[in-house]
């Protein structure tokens, strides 16, 4: 899964250094499989052939790399994602999620508070 994952990051964010690909690739193969984020739990479950602790400290750092923009990475995604459409409708699920693990799509909020979406991606960027 890791592998897919890093190839579709090389296929989107083409323009950035191997190295910050590499690492936002084998980042996002650990949110998905520890359906958690925080900068632990996330090293831990990195698919890297190291102890957890340098997986860890490779994680940390790659967040606080002021040579990766995220903010670029954020419009390149959104820029395959959305194409060259004018309007995007986005559908927002109001479920109430009945457990006390936190999953990647859990939001912190309060019950009944709106949650933030945006219609019109050439205002995003």
């Amino acid at each position: 899964m890791a592998n897919r994952i890093v190839r579709a990051i090389d296929e989107i964010f083409n323009d950035f250094w191997k190295r910050h690909r590499l690492n936002l690739g084998l980042a996002v193969a650990a949110v998905l499989m520890a359906r958690r984020v925080g900068v632990g739990v996330v090293g831990r479950y990195m698919p890297v052939r190291t102890v957890p602790k340098h997986a860890i400290k490779r994680f940390d750092r790659f967040l606080s790399n002021h040579r990766f923009d995220d903010r670029k990475a954020q419009e390149q995604l959104l820029k395959t994602v959305v194409g060259d459409r004018k309007r995007v409708l986005i559908a927002v699920d109001w479920t109430k999620v009945r457990t006390r693990a936190r999953t990647p799509s859990r939001m912190p909020s309060s019950p009944g508070s709106p949650r933030p979406c945006r219609t019109e991606p050439e205002r995003w960027y």
